[in-house]
């Protein structure tokens, strides 16, 4: 500030209205002056000014402080030039040139805008953590920072795992999500190569949201049709809303083919035991991933006809103690998760095997029942013994395998074929194959 005119730094034929001036030091005042030039009338007007200023520090905030928005869905930052710093974690949705990416802080995302590419010639990478220089705008309910720099900080970076969610809303927009079981409604929505399609989606809670194929990431281009299943969606959270106030038109942006995954709705049920045996009654227990899933037992005797036996609905836990057994005697059990009428129901799986204790007290008599293995033939597995108590299991070479300690089982599951000797601490032993 200060200078002399004519020993300033000219600056000629500027051809808008409009200049940025690059290498200024922050905290330095400046003046200017400017002079139109009136080529076609062959003469100049003269010299106004000066105009003073002073370059300030380009503040850098947190993702998460520039995309709070007022009651009207409005951004509180709208025109704020600012920098932030983040990882990219999608394609370039802007096909043309120009930048619509994603980046995420981890207070936030928001969109990396610009209706060109920058002079640096910048196309964005997944896992490139940029800091990002430019002012906040809004469109149709998305908050965007529309950019005139962007320098790379590091590249390969982890864009980490996202957040599972169950509809969409204003917490929704710009972040990388998740949307878990839900259905395509129309698959005749789908787009052809090169085109763009908004699909309505049904989820298990009964809504109806929006995903966004965009033409620019090449989804159609490898799915050629619509999943036609259930599946899990993977992508940022996206809005457009054209009418204030601006809390509507949400939506997923799925950024490639793989986040479009086929999943079953209802996943049966695993690891199917028995416990707590006594001689009329046993825990049965098993693990499931459904949230919210009730579940059925059908049970029996051992090797009794599915569609004959006792059904125990509408459970709501994983465990389950069933009554009134006889002593003595093996049961088999399956189990079912039912996800409900959107979800459906998952396949019956077992059946898994138990033996009830002997009543040594009420039937000294019992004791002389033999030794039982079931199955027997078993194709590898868990072999179920109908007595509790201490066994050896041997081979045919005399080799002990296996040693039962106070149980009714053995697990076979490494078993090579053939045959096997089981042998009770009364000497008692029986033949085992396994198949």
């Amino acid at each position: 500030a200060g200078f002399s005119q004519g020993s300033g730094t000219l600056v000629m034929n500027q051809a808008s209205g409009t200049l940025m001036l690059n290498g200024l030091t922050t905290g330095q005042a400046y003046d200017f002056y400017v002079q139109d030039s009136c080529a076609t009338l062959g003469g100049y007007s003269i010299w106004v000014g000066p105009f003073t200023f002073t370059p300030m520090a380009i503040p850098t905030y947190d993702i998460a402080t520039v995309t709070t928005v007022d009651a009207n869905g409005e951004p509180d930052s709208l025109n704020v030039y600012c920098k932030v710093i983040g990882t990219v974690f999608t394609p370039d949705y802007d096909g043309n040139n120009g930048y619509s990416f994603y980046v995420q802080d981890g207070t936030g995302g928001i969109n990396i805008f610009n209706f060109s590419d920058l002079p640096s010639g910048y196309q964005s990478q997944k896992g490139d953590e940029i800091r990002a220089v430019g002012t906040i705008l809004f469109y149709n309910g998305l908050i965007e920072l529309e950019v005139d720099s962007i320098t790379i900080l590091s590249q390969g970076n982890s864009v980490g795992s996202p957040t599972v969610v169950t509809s969409f809303d204003a917490t929704t927009v710009n972040e990388f999500i998740k949307i878990e079981k839900v259905k395509v409604v129309d698959p005749t929505q789908w787009p052809a190569a090169g085109d763009n399609a908004n699909l309505d989606i049904a989820t298990a809670t009964g809504d109806t949201l929006v995903m966004r194929i965009d033409k620019d990431v090449f989804i159609q281009d490898t799915m050629m049709t619509a999943p036609t299943g259930f599946i899990d969606v993977t992508g940022v959270g996206g809005q457009f809303d054209s009418q204030a106030p601006y809390f509507d038109g949400y939506q997923i942006f799925p950024r490639r083919h793989t986040d479009i995954v086929d999943v079953d709705p209802c996943p049966a049920p695993t690891g199917l035991t028995a416990g707590n045996l006594t001689k009329n009654s046993a825990d049965l227990s098993w693990t499931s991933t459904n949230s919210g899933a009730v579940f059925n037992i059908v049970w029996g005797e051992a090797g009794f006809l599915f569609s004959q036996g006792n059904v125990v609905p509408g459970i709501t836990t994983t465990s389950f103690t069933l009554t009134g057994l006889d002593d003595d005697k093996m049961y088999e059990f399956y189990v079912q998760d039912s996800c409900g009428s959107f979800l459906g129901n998952s396949q019956f799986v077992g059946p898994e095997s138990f033996s009830t204790l002997i009543d040594n007290v009420t039937d000294v008599n019992r004791v002389s029942v033999p030794l039982m293995a079931f199955p027997n033939p078993s194709n590898q597995g868990v072999v179920m013994l109908n007595k509790v108590g201490n066994f050896m299991v041997f081979d045919v070479l005399g080799q002990e395998v296996s040693r039962v300690t106070n149980n009714n089982r053995f697990d076979a599951t490494n078993f090579q074929n053939g045959v096997y000797l089981v042998k009770a601490e009364n000497g008692e032993t029986i033949r085992v194959i396994i198949k």
